[in-house]
């Protein structure tokens, strides 16, 4: 087994450096196949969306990018802790594109414990439906 980075992940579904793009998909083959099982993070595919959705770096949309983040996922031998919250996650990221991924992490996490109150100074958390945003 081996450890997957974002950066794989990135070049995957951006395809826009030809060679490392072709090297990533052989990756994701192998895993898809069955050949191979990889390991990675809530962490690194924090790091992904961000990097797929940063307007300054390739500005896809929360949908797109929750989509190919959520058939990457979805590969059986694609191993992490925490993958089904990270699914959710994808899908309060994908409802709500002015959160990151970190706060739809949140927010799924939330979802889980049944708590419905945050702290934080983040207004976007206003919008999200069953969530009350607490200053103090």
């Amino acid at each position: 087994m081996r450890f997957i980075d974002a950066n794989i992940f990135v070049r995957y579904v951006t395809s826009d450096d030809p060679s490392a793009s072709s090297s990533a998909a052989e990756i994701i083959r192998r895993l898809s196949d069955g050949k191979e099982e990889a390991f990675t993070t809530d962490v690194h595919i924090h790091e992904t969306a961000y990097v797929l959705a940063s307007r300054s770096l390739y500005g896809l949309s929360h949908i797109m990018v929750a989509g190919a983040l959520k058939q990457l996922l979805l590969i059986k031998n694609l191993k992490m802790n925490n993958k089904q919250l990270c699914l959710e996650a994808l899908d309060v990221f994908a409802q709500y594109p002015r959160l990151d991924f970190a706060d739809a992490l949140a927010v799924a996490s939330m979802r889980r414990k049944g708590i419905t109150e945050i702290y934080s100074f983040d207004r976007d958390f206003d919008r999200v439906q069953g969530v009350t945003r607490v200053q103090s």
